[in-house]
């Protein structure tokens, strides 16, 4: 293991105090780059762990880290055929775990991998990947393995229906996920070990096409995340800039600035307002970034989701009281526990998908 890894492991082990003494920027980054910590995490002791403060929620209460680091471009496999996939069968009891709006618990890890919604046979699936990220819409998943040298890395795109994998790149981290409303399409960042700098793809789910985006690198911040439409996505410099650079999808041509964000599901439905993680915090930002509620506090940033125009969902993580709390104006703040046979790991494994 090198030094730049081990640095990575003190800075997460630092930033899972529950007292929030570390701010999430760097927690985040800590996690989500290089190799990431591997599974024996899950069996350490519940307290350790990210903490929210829910106590004085008010009408909406979120905060941001999202990930961010230093990677590096890499093409994808000349020819990757589809590999065979085979979940393992259903064991957490019941369908879909409802949260609020349609969205359901879209998966979470588990003892010996990732559970995820199988919405094309309503079951929980448990798939043996480092990480997955199913689309909200859909039967697609992407997938990550991670090692301790760049040849166990590798990330692709599970068909659920099919039951194959397309590898879309190998021997890079993979960071920055996000995917588009309709579940069509991914946007994400490669590291190559010992190379710095971002390198954006965008990749279609059915197909694995990828298209890469040289010329548009960052080293460090929130992002790579779609805009409301799927035409554009953006990447942000740094946790104190409030702002993110926009690109066009098509040619990877800058666009237009926007308020600095997580990912696609901070937008709300109508498109009109977003949670906007800083470095101390998030807010509910308009369009062009005017503060309109600041939210104390913080949690993941990009476990951040709109059940309507009005109401928040956003994820608890920390110790054995892990779960999806749901904010609404006028209401009290409600709470949606993990299933029993998710394990505690770290929070940004979890995720919710439209049921």
């Amino acid at each position: 293991m090198n030094v730049d890894t081990e640095i990575r492991r003190t800075l997460t082990e630092l930033a899972d105090r529950a007292d929030g003494s570390v701010p999430p920027t760097v927690a985040t980054t800590s996690w989500r780059q290089g190799v990431r910590i591997r599974r024996t995490r899950a069996a350490l002791a519940a307290g350790a762990a990210l903490v929210v403060v829910l106590s004085s929620i008010s009408v909406y209460q979120l905060v941001g880290a999202q990930s961010s680091s230093r990677q590096k471009e890499v093409a994808p496999p000349a020819s990757s055929p589809p590999t065979r996939t085979q979940p393992q069968a259903n064991t957490v009891a019941g369908g879909a775990v409802p949260v609020a709006g349609g969205w359901v618990i879209g998966g979470g890890p588990s003892a010996n991998g990732v559970w995820i919604w199988d919405r094309v046979h309503a079951q929980y699936v448990e798939v043996p990947h480092t990480y997955a990220y199913p689309a909200p819409v859909g039967p697609y998943v992407a997938v990550e393995d991670n090692g301790e040298t760049a040849a166990e890395q590798r990330v692709g795109v599970l068909d659920l229906g099919a039951g194959t994998t397309q590898w879309l790149a190998e021997g890079a981290t993979f960071l920055g996920l996000d995917w588009t409303a309709d579940g069509s399409s991914i946007v994400y960042g490669l590291q190559i070990s010992g190379e710095s700098g971002v390198t954006v793809h965008v990749a279609d789910a059915a197909s694995g096409q990828t298209t890469s985006f040289p010329q548009v690198r960052f080293d460090g911040g929130w992002g790579p995340a779609w805009l409301p439409g799927g035409a554009e996505f953006a990447v942000g410099s740094d946790g104190t800039n409030p702002t993110m650079q926009a690109y066009s999808a098509n040619t990877g041509e800058p666009s237009r600035g926007v308020p600095a964000f997580a990912a696609l599901s901070a937008w709300s439905p109508d498109g009109s307002r977003v949670v906007r993680a800083t470095a101390n915090g998030a807010a509910v930002v308009d369009s062009s970034g005017a503060v309109l509620t600041q939210l104390p506090g913080y949690t993941y940033a990009s476990r951040i989701y709109w059940a309507d125009d009005q109401t928040i969902i956003m994820l608890r993580y920390g110790g054995s009281n892990n779960g999806w709390v749901i904010v609404e104006p006028g209401n009290a703040n409600q709470f949606v526990p993990m299933p029993v046979e998710f394990v505690v790991s770290e929070g940004h494994e979890y995720t919710l998908v439209r049921g």
